[in-house]
């Protein structure tokens, strides 16, 4: 607010007059000043002395700035004048008329006016230390008196304050005026205050930045006592989960026994053999049963498993029904002579299991035949877990035998059906591979699925398992595999068996382009020493008796008593290799049990197993050529990233050198597509794998994996532009699909959705494209799940060159039959 707007009307209109008093006055000084100016020296000196105080009088106490300018410039003017007279008349010593004359009109004009009138002289050096005349201090004097009367009119505003030197130069006149000496004074406290204020913003920013920092701290701590609460929560979780999968599977087992008890009670009542009060008691003992045991809370996790499906594989009937069966379709479960099956425990009844079947010996306390399903298109690649050997409620314990007895004995327990083969089916899918790898390696470690072996046996076993998973039949999507022990040794008392046993057989089955059953039997000899020793002579009779790897169904017959569908025995598409003693076959299931050998701890057995596998691969000594597709799926087993990871530096020398060695002719032929594709993703998968630090740094397996790529067509996704037209599906499927097939090198830009696409899972590509097209489905049909699908391939020309294109939607239910 200025003094303006502050003052009452009368006070405005007294400032208004005084101001054109001024404006007149100086107007007669002008006047006089013009009209003497063309002739000074005839201004007498009274006037001269009249002038110059006017010009004085005007120039300290106008309100103008440019008036006070021009009264000044009219003294100095009328002051020069006095000076040159005195010059002049330089002559007149001091004291004479003359002197005192001139001393009265030009020492006036060097002194300055207090406001009460009278004279100062002002100092003749300034702060600076400089000589200032007495018109450069009447100036400077001037110039404040300015300021501090705007600064009062201003109603003090601190616009008009002074600061810095200014405020230092001002403090000299605050004896002269009493109006510079309250702006030198207010200038004073305005700066003490704005020090106070600086001062308590900064003591605010400190103490902010403190309680930042004491928050953040605080914070730190929280979180990190959150991170332990929540590692302890995770862990007390992951137990309670184990704590449940245990207290299914015991649920389960009561649910089975229970059934075996009804399924009895059930047959004695048809038979009449049971009168009321028997069964009475009986229907007691059994609701006791589902009281204390089946309807426990236990059983809200508990899920039967499916056990072994009959309907897994479409063949004819004709080709499968038991012999011992009159009706009945399917591929059903080979069944023991009749004086054997007396000695089966659970009743003579499969145990069941997810995706397969046992059947136990009470009397050798081993399971004695097994049956397994595997759905190639939906297997998940687990790692088998350590997991020691359990007992199943579904037999009793002496029947069994207990983790304690291998490791009194010294043998190792032999999982005849592998975790690997069922890890597969809704269930499956949604469990994580952690906990996918230990519940298939649980489920696989009851002692119905376990029987005691070597080292060797166990690693030669687990080479004929991964066999049948990837490299019998590769035509066949669905492949059922049975396999049991060959036990022969039998203790006096009869009870159980001394020795462990002699061999392992196994036979697998598919269905063939024909849809007729194609068969592959094998028996493994267990070796001829074992922990707990054999004498010479049966060590000999066991050498004559299993000198071969390769077997027939009816060979396995005479071994075990078994009685196997008609169709596998009497040779019905079966494929026996034959072998002799003297000159080992290079069959293919003898090659794939040398790709274990890649990581045997003996360096010859391994230089063995490399050269043998070479030999096969790459040099034609494996026949049929169609067996190289088998092997080669062999060795990409080992190559998927958990497998891959539990191998030795040396395996996966050797197992990249072998990949290497493969002739890229090989990897051209149609019958090697989908193992090609196979190829291409572990090799990327484990590229990215090292390059997070997933895996060590390998640059010898590195180098041969790069040879091994060279010949796997990664060049035909250069140039190439691929479009996802996508329906049915989640955008992150359709986008991961994107990434993932991007990393084989084809270019893809961002998936459409389109409904067009419904119910499609096609390439579409022109001719020109044959081969990058078709490289193109086989990459999709080699995903992980759910991305997988199983594409059609439509060359047509309405599709560009170079711009195949993929018409994907949600997957139809994987066809299990």
């Amino acid at each position: 607010m200025t003094m303006e707007s502050s003052s009452t009307p009368d006070d405005f209109e007294i400032g208004d007059v005084a101001r054109a008093r001024a404006i007149t006055r100086l107007g007669r000084l002008n006047e006089k000043h013009i009209l003497h100016m063309p002739a000074p020296e005839q201004v007498d000196n009274a006037e001269l002395a009249g002038l110059i105080a006017e010009a004085r009088d005007c120039a300290a106490t106008d309100d103008l700035a440019t008036n006070r300018a021009t009264a000044n410039r009219i003294a100095r003017f009328w002051t020069a004048e006095a000076l040159r007279r005195k010059h002049a008349d330089g002559e007149a010593g001091p004291g004479t008329q003359s002197s005192e004359m001139y001393s009265k009109i030009i020492e006036p004009a060097r002194l300055d006016l207090r406001d009460d009138g009278s004279t100062v002289q002002p100092s003749p050096r300034g702060r600076d230390g400089l000589d200032r005349s007495a018109s450069a201090q009447a100036t400077a004097l001037l110039g404040f008196r300015t300021r501090a009367r705007q600064w009062r009119r201003a109603n003090g505003q601190s616009a008009y304050l002074l600061e810095g030197t200014a405020l230092s130069e001002a403090r000299q006149f605050v004896a002269d005026d009493r109006d510079v000496a309250a702006l030198v004074q207010a200038s004073d406290d305005h700066a003490r205050s704005a020090k106070r204020k600086f001062s308590a913003i900064a003591a605010a920013i400190s103490l902010c930045c403190l309680t930042i920092a004491a928050l953040a701290i605080y914070q730190w701590r929280k979180a990190d006592t959150q991170r332990a609460r929540a590692e302890e929560q995770s862990e007390r979780a992951n137990y309670e989960v184990a704590s449940s999968k245990a207290d299914a599977r015991e649920a389960r087992d009561d649910l089975l026994r229970l059934g075996r008890r009804l399924s009895e009670t059930t047959e004695k009542l048809e038979q009449a053999e049971l009168d009321n009060a028997k069964l009475r008691e009986q229907l007691a003992v059994q609701m006791i049963t589902v009281r204390n045991g089946v309807t426990s809370q236990n059983m809200a996790n508990a899920t039967l498993p499916t056990g072994y499906r009959t309907d897994f594989l479409d063949v004819p009937s004709d080709c499968v029904t038991n012999a011992q069966k009159t009706s009945g379709g399917g591929l059903e479960m080979p069944a023991f002579r009749a004086d054997f099956q007396a000695g089966l425990a659970n009743g003579g009844r499969a145990i069941p299991f997810n995706n397969f079947s046992s059947l136990m010996s009470a009397v050798w306390r081993l399971p004695v035949l097994t049956a397994s399903n595997i759905c190639r298109s939906r297997l998940l690649g687990v790692a088998a877990a350590n997991v020691p050997v359990a007992t199943t409620r579904q037999v009793d314990l002496a029947e069994q035998r207990v983790q304690s007895w291998y490791d009194q004995t010294g043998f190792q327990p032999l999982r005849l059906v592998s975790p690997q083969e069922i890890a597969w089916g809704g269930a499956a899918e949604r469990t994580s591979a952690n906990g996918l790898a230990f519940d298939a390696s649980a489920e696989t470690s009851y002692s119905a699925n376990v029987v005691p072996a070597t080292p060797d046996a166990i690693r030669n076993w687990e080479a004929l398992r991964l066999y049948a998973m990837a490299g019998f039949s590769p035509e066949s999507r669905n492949v059922t595999v049975f396999s049991g022990p060959v036990i022969r040794k039998v203790s006096p008392s009869g009870v159980a068996p001394i020795y462990p046993p002699q061999a392992y057989w196994i036979v697998m089955v598919g269905v063939g382009a024909n849809a007729r059953p194609v068969v592959e039997a094998y028996v493994l000899p267990a070796g001829l020493a074992s922990p707990t020793g054999l004498d010479k002579r049966e060590a000999s009779a066991l050498r004559l008796l299993l000198q071969a790897t390769t077997s027939s169904v009816a060979a396995i017959e005479q071994l075990t008593t078994l009685s196997f569908p008609s169709g596998l025995r009497t040779g019905d598409g079966e494929r026996t290799l034959a072998s002799t003693p003297d000159a080992p076959s290079n069959t293919a299931a003898q090659i794939v049990a040398r790709v274990v050998d890649l990581d045997h701890p003996d360096l010859n057995t391994r230089r063995s197993a490399t050269q043998a596998l070479i030999t096969a691969l790459r040099d034609g000594g494996l026949t049929p050529p169609e067996d190289q597709g088998r092997v080669i799926d062999a060795l990409l087993g080992l190559f998927d990233l958990p497998s891959f990871r539990q191998l030795s530096a040396n395996a996966r020398v050797n197992l990249a050198l072998v990949l290497a060695a493969v002739p890229e002719a090989t990897w051209d032929r149609d019958d090697i597509r989908r193992p090609r594709a196979r190829a291409r993703r572990a090799i990327v998968d484990i590229e990215n794998a090292v390059a997070r630090n997933d895996l060590p740094a390998m640059p010898m397996a590195m180098g041969h994996l790069a040879n091994a790529k060279a010949k796997l067509g990664f060049e035909l996704g250069l140039n190439r532009t691929v479009f996802i037209q996508f329906a049915g599906m989640s955008r992150v499927d359709a986008e991961l699909m994107r990434s993932r097939l991007q990393t084989l090198g084809w270019y893809l830009p961002e998936a459409e959705r389109t409904s067009n696409a419904a119910g499609l899972n096609e390439v579409r590509f022109a001719p020109a494209d044959d081969q990058a097209g078709r490289q193109l489905a086989d990459d999709i049909e080699a995903l992980s799940p759910p991305l997988r699908r199983e594409m059609a391939r439509r060359p047509t020309s309405r599709v560009n060159a170079a711009r195949p294109e993929i018409w994907i939607s949600a997957p139809s239910t994987p066809r299990e039959r």
